[in-house]
């Protein structure tokens, strides 16, 4: 376990595990476990259920990152436990495959099309970024990003968004293929840290929509940033770079760049008034 705990805090982690183990490896239909990658997803799908739904009640519990989970998975499944010798192994090839999977998101804009809603990840090497996710089993790109802007921010962009509408992004500079949607229109409000509703119309502590992320663990801030602002590089004709200063503030923002860069390039689909709000036919030099 991460750290030495108690017998009885190490005994409720041990049920714990016991239970996502249950219920979310053990049932498994044999096409399942044919494949570690879609074993690793629903190893996954459990960390995420144990963050959310164990750690949240009781922080007491060892904090894991996804190996350190699935090592605990491994040891008490009995279909994974003749492989607990072979994880390391096993884990980063489902990285690799992890890395090839596409994921969908969105450019989510407010109402002006001036400012686009960014996030940022929980971890110390977090930086800020689009919402979006990796694409699901038989789920369609743009199924998947309304979900992923959902599961991030608590907002559903379902009649925001068109199939059209979007730009794509791939290569190292990303991690994976990415597309995202444009969804303009989305209402003014501010971030309720530890918040969760339906991402219909809660209010937020500051007025407007109340933005919070409905998984646990995964986004730790969220906020509207003057779109203006992220291409203040591109309009001299330079990539944009991975740091934005906005205020007194340096953000860095390794996600966002090839992003920005990739629309300096991209012919607008019909609904990017974006471009006249912003005049990004002059700034982004769109073509």
């Amino acid at each position: 376990m991460p750290q030495a705990l108690s017998a009885a805090v190490a005994q409720q982690a041990e049920e714990a595990y016991e239970e996502v183990m249950l219920r979310f490896l053990f049932a498994l239909p044999d096409e399942d476990w044919a494949s570690f990658e879609r074993i690793f997803f629903h190893i996954e799908t459990g960390w995420w259920f144990y963050e959310d739904n164990y750690r949240e009640q009781n922080p007491a519990l060892p904090k894991h990152n996804l190996k350190s989970f699935a090592a605990q998975l491994f040891r008490l499944t009995p279909q994974l436990e003749q492989y607990e010798g072979q994880l390391d192994e096993l884990y980063e090839q489902f990285n690799a495959y992890k890395f090839s999977v596409p994921v969908c998101g969105a450019i989510v804009m407010d109402a002006s099309m001036e400012s686009c809603m960014l996030v940022k990840g929980c971890s110390k090497q977090a930086t800020w970024g689009f919402p979006k996710g990796k694409i699901g089993k038989d789920e369609t790109q743009l199924a998947c990003a309304i979900r992923e802007v959902w599961e991030e921010i608590g907002y559903d962009i379902t009649t925001l968004v068109t199939e059209s509408e979007y730009v794509e992004v791939a290569g190292k500079s990303i991690g994976h293929p990415c597309r995202l949607f444009f969804a303009a229109g989305a209402p003014a409000g501010s971030f309720v840290e530890g918040k969760k509703g339906s991402g219909k119309g809660a209010a937020g502590a500051k007025g407007g929509f109340a933005y919070h992320p409905h998984m646990a663990g995964e986004i730790s801030e969220i906020k509207f940033v003057r779109i203006s602002e992220l291409l203040q590089k591109a309009q001299k004709g330079r990539p944009t770079s991975s740091a934005v200063r906005i205020g007194d503030v340096k953000h860095r923002m390794f996600l966002v760049a090839p992003v920005v860069n990739q629309l300096r390039y991209a012919a607008p689909p019909p609904l990017l008034l974006l471009v006249a709000a912003l005049l990004l036919a002059l700034l982004l030099r769109l073509r």
